[in-house]
């Protein structure tokens, strides 16, 4: 999706989150940024963490 779109649609796209959908913005046809629900967002922190605790091991 590109960034005028998901200006345009931005109440439709935080639905489409809200579902579960991961959505790329795009910007001059390069991807440059993700909106992720929030639950696949803790999951990313958990694994961060996991990895942080293997690490220092």
């Amino acid at each position: 999706m590109s960034d005028t779109d998901a200006r345009r649609n931005f109440s439709k796209l935080l639905d489409r989150v809200e579902r579960g959908e991961r959505i790329v913005i795009t910007r001059y046809g390069k991807p440059f940024v993700a909106v992720i629900p929030i639950s696949d967002l803790r999951m990313l922190g958990q694994t961060k963490t996991k990895r942080q605790r293997m690490a220092s091991r």
